[in-house]
């Protein structure tokens, strides 16, 4: 988990959508996924929303439906059989089976209700929509996970939630954020921009301080 900090947020902000727009090389086998905007307002609901981030799961259900209709009017057909059941593999290595119940939770989590978790994306205002667009984030998994000031829309319950869930986030995580005690709880390394360099330290942000603190003497 690394995080950065500048008092700067134009200069913040460029920074993690140049890793976003990957301007920085990174290697291809490293997907990532960017927060930086809320979702758009649709007739999707909110839990449809978080699935429907997942392109890989709705191709292969979609597909497994069309093979199943094959193999049911020609039970013969050993190469659609063949590729069911490597659908079928992939969509478990997926864990596609609790796919809903996976968003559920993590709406959950940010504040929706299971009725909230049931409206449209277009009543919420821009505020909710960020939750949404975040809870796609952790929905998905991505190797690398951008965010920018994750908790600017949460309430404090929600915060709290988010903490804990990053907390125990086993890939990488890139974010920058205001909050210290967010940053305490989350982060294992600091970066830390300073004369146009970037600098890295281990530890959260108490950590930093201090390390900083007494370079500086």
């Amino acid at each position: 988990v690394a995080t950065y900090k500048n008092k700067d947020g134009s200069i913040k902000s460029t920074f993690v959508n140049a890793i976003g727009a990957r301007c920085i090389p990174m290697q291809d086998s490293i997907d990532s996924f960017h927060v930086k905007e809320e979702i758009e307002a649709t007739d999707l609901t909110a839990l449809e929303a978080v699935m429907s981030v997942d392109k890989e799961r709705e191709k292969l259900e979609a597909e497994a439906d069309y093979l199943n209709d094959i193999v049911a009017t020609d039970d013969g057909n050993d190469e659609a059989i063949d590729r069911l059941q490597q659908v079928y593999e992939r969509l478990e290595s997926l864990d596609a089976a609790t796919a809903e119940t996976r968003a559920s939770k993590i709406l959950s989590g940010l504040g929706f209700t299971p009725k909230k978790q049931q409206q449209a994306t277009k009543s919420f205002s821009g505020g909710w929509r960020m939750r949404i667009a975040l809870a796609r984030a952790l929905f998905i998994q991505p190797t690398l996970l951008l965010l920018d000031e994750p908790t600017n829309h949460l309430d404090m319950e929600a915060v709290v939630w988010l903490e804990d869930y990053l907390s125990k986030w086993d890939k990488i995580l890139l974010m920058v954020s205001h909050s210290q005690d967010f940053m305490n709880s989350v982060c294992t390394h600091m970066i830390h921009l300073s004369q146009k360099k970037l600098q890295y330290y281990s530890g959260n942000y108490d950590t930093f301080v201090n390390t900083l603190q007494e370079k500086n003497e």
